[in-house]
C-alpha cells in the first residue's frame, strides 16, 4: 500500500501568503491535491498523457478545467482579450486603477485566485493525492501559473507544430484549411512555452510526443523520476484503466486503444497545394530559433508548381475560405440568439 502525504488548507477571511497554504488552521479543512500541470499546445498528445496519470492510483483528473484562464489572464493582453466577451480594455484600467492605490492588488489576487483553485482540485481529486489539470490554452499564461502554484509540478509536452496543424485540421475543422482560428496557439502559444522553459529549466519536465509514442515505458518511467511521484511508473498497457469525465479536450479521450500509436508523421499530402506550404514556410522563418533548437521541422514539400497545381490549389482555397465563412457566420448567428 502506498501511502501519501497530502496538505491541508482552511479558507478563511484572512489575507494569507502563498507559502501559508498547507498550514492547519481552526476552520474546516479541507484536502489539498497537488497539482500537476500539463503544458502543451493542442492536439499534442496532451490527453495521452493525461490518461497516463490518471492510470496510476495516485492521480485523478478533469477534462480541460480552463478555469485559471478567467483567474490569471492580465488584463490587455493581446493573446487572450479577442477571446473574451467583455470588454478588456477597461478591466486593463480598473486594474491599473487598483494596482495604483493598491500596491500588493497582484499578489493578492494571486492568493486568492490559488485558494480557490486549491478548493476546487480538492474537491475534484476526491482521495487522490495529484489533480492534473490539462488545458491547452494554459500556454497563454503558463508563467502565471508556476508563479501562482511554486509547488506544483509542471510536464511540458511538445509536437512538431506542421503535424499539430494537420491533427487540428482533421479533428476540429473537417479537413478544411484554417489556421485564423488557432492562431493565437500557434504563435502566441508556442513562443510563450519555448520561452518558460528557458525560464526554468530545472522545474518544468520536458516531453516530446513524437517519443513518447515510440517508445512509451521509458518516457514515462523517466517523467515519473524527474517529478518526484510515488509508487511505479505505469506501464505501456496503462491507457486501458483510464477514464476521463468532462465533455472538453479529445473527443476519443475515453477510447477503448489501449496502445501508443507510434506512426510516422507523413505530412506531405496535408501540405499539398500552394497556400498551405506559404503558411508553413512563414511560421518556420517566425519561429526558426525554437524550431531549429526543438528540431521541429518543415515537411518535405513535393514541388509541383505547374499550371495545373496552382489551379488546383487555387480551386481549394476558395474552397477552405467559403467553409470558413460558413462556419463563422453560423457561429455568429447563435451568439446573437444567445445574446437577446
Amino acid at each position: 500500500m502506498i501511502e501519501f502525504q497530502t496538505a491541508t488548507v482552511s479558507f478563511s477571511s484572512e489575507s494569507d501568503s502563498l507559502q501559508k497554504f498547507s498550514t492547519p488552521r481552526n476552520r474546516e479543512e479541507t484536502t489539498v491535491p497537488t497539482p500537476i500541470f500539463i503544458f502543451s499546445l493542442p492536439r499534442s498528445g496532451s490527453t495521452l498523457l493525461q490518461r497516463v496519470f490518471v492510470s496510476s492510483e495516485i492521480a485523478s483528473s478533469f477534462g480541460e478545467p480552463h478555469l485559471l484562464l478567467r483567474l490569471l489572464t492580465r488584463a490587455g493582453d493581446p493573446a487572450c482579450e479577442s477571446r473574451t466577451s467583455w470588454w478588456s480594455f477597461l478591466l486593463d484600467a480598473a486594474e491599473s486603477d487598483m494596482r495604483e492605490s493598491f500596491p500588493d492588488y497582484d499578489s493578492h489576487w494571486r492568493s486568492g485566485a490559488r485558494k480557490m483553485m486549491d478548493h476546487v482540485y480538492g474537491g475534484l481529486a476526491g482521495e487522490k493525492a495529484y489533480f492534473v489539470d490539462k488545458t491547452p490554452r494554459y500556454s497563454l499564461i503558463a508563467k502565471e501559473i508556476v508563479e501562482t502554484f511554486p509547488e506544483a509540478k509542471f510536464v511540458l509536452l511538445w509536437r512538431n507544430p506542421f503535424a499539430i496543424v494537420r491533427s487540428i485540421h482533421e479533428t476540429w475543422e473537417g479537413g478544411r484549411w484554417n489556421t485564423r482560428r488557432w492562431e493565437v496557439d500557434l504563435d502566441h502559444g508556442y513562443q510563450r512555452l519555448f520561452e518558460l522553459m528557458a525560464l526554468y529549466p530545472d522545474k518544468i519536465h520536458v516531453v516530446h510526443y513524437e517519443e513518447l509514442a515510440r517508445k512509451p515505458s521509458q518516457v514515462i518511467q523517466k517523467m515519473w523520476n524527474a517529478l518526484g511521484l510515488p509508487g511505479e511508473a505505469p506501464d505501456e498497457s496503462c491507457l486501458k484503466n483510464a477514464s476521463i469525465a468532462g465533455s472538453l479536450g479529445d473527443p476519443s479521450k475515453n477510447r477503448t486503444s489501449s496502445k501508443f500509436l507510434d506512426k510516422t508523421e507523413c505530412l506531405d499530402h496535408f501540405y499539398k497545394n500552394w497556400y498551405r506550404q506559404r503558411w508553413a514556410k512563414k511560421f518556420l522563418k517566425r519561429n526558426k530559433n525554437q524550431c531549429d533548437e526543438l528540431g521541429h521541422q518543415l515537411p518535405n514539400f513535393k514541388q509541383t508548381w505547374s499550371a495545373r497545381s496552382a489551379i488546383s490549389g487555387t480551386r481549394d482555397f476558395i474552397r477552405d475560405l467559403a467553409w470558413d465563412w460558413r462556419k463563422r457566420n453560423k457561429i455568429k448567428k447563435k451568439s446573437t440568439l444567445q445574446l437577446r
